[in-house]
């Protein structure tokens, strides 16, 4: 489970960056303002590198916010992005790690879980190649063939 959910981060590392939105800039201005007091401020050296490398992590994108637009443009479906949130959730902060202590229903539902988070890391490689055409949905009962890129509903 952690190899899948680290790997649609990987992926979704690969896609290409969009324009800052104006929100994220006011993100980068708060950290400016936040650092300067803290170097006013001056705590131990050890807690002001600790204060520096927490803001540090507003500099980077999460792998979220790079796949969203391929869900927006319908390169990636919703119902994939979610459940890797969800299989990365369960890998990162396990409740229990005991396969054994499913039953089977719960089984089949880590098993269709980890089946859309295979989908989602298709669906991220083709967008990323550029690849339009037929592919198995295993995110699907019966493992439908569809058309990629997906339909994207219009409002």
């Amino acid at each position: 489970m952690i190899v899948l959910g680290v790997t649609v981060e990987g992926l979704a590392n690969l896609l290409p960056l969009e324009k800052r939105a104006p929100l994220d800039q006011a993100l980068i201005d708060l950290r400016d303002a936040v650092l300067k007091l803290v170097e006013e401020l001056a705590p131990a050296d050890r807690v002001k590198k600790r204060i520096q490398g927490l803001l540090g992590q507003l500099n980077n994108v999460r792998a979220t916010d790079r796949l969203q637009p391929l869900v927006d443009n319908g390169h990636l479906a919703v119902s994939c992005l979610d459940a890797w949130k969800e299989l990365r959730n369960k890998a990162v902060h396990p409740n229990s790690s005991k396969l054994e202590g499913l039953d089977h229903e719960q089984l089949q539902a880590l098993i269709d879980l980890i089946n859309r988070v295979c989908v989602c890391m298709y669906q991220i490689t083709f967008a990323l190649i550029g690849y339009q055409g037929a592919y198995s949905n295993y995110a699907a009962k019966r493992f439908p063939v569809e058309a990629y890129p997906l339909a994207v509903l219009s409002e």
